[in-house]
């Protein structure tokens, strides 16, 4: 079962870091409905705006991250047979 938990948790981690990968490469467009379009002196200046799909890749990762936690507390706070009390 912590073969599993191991597995599962790289598995998402490594999901998560190429999903966000992805997601950074392609540039998130902004819809103005209703809006006239900000004139020169408006613009925001060092706005970056995360898309859907970078939140998902950011989810999946700490996912992952909390989860590879909780086995490596599992296994190092197992008790082995014969060990010192």
């Amino acid at each position: 079962m912590r073969h599993v938990l191991l597995l599962c948790s790289c598995a998402a981690v490594i999901a998560g870091i190429v999903v966000t990968a992805a997601a950074s490469s392609q540039p998130a467009t902004i819809g103005w409905f209703g809006y006239t379009p900000l004139s020169a002196g408006d613009r925001l200046e060092g706005l970056h705006v995360v898309s859907t799909t970078g939140l998902v890749g950011f989810a999946v990762l700490s996912l992952g991250l909390i989860a590879l936690a909780f086995w490596a507390c599992l296994h190092l706070g197992t008790r082995r047979v014969g060990a010192l009390p």
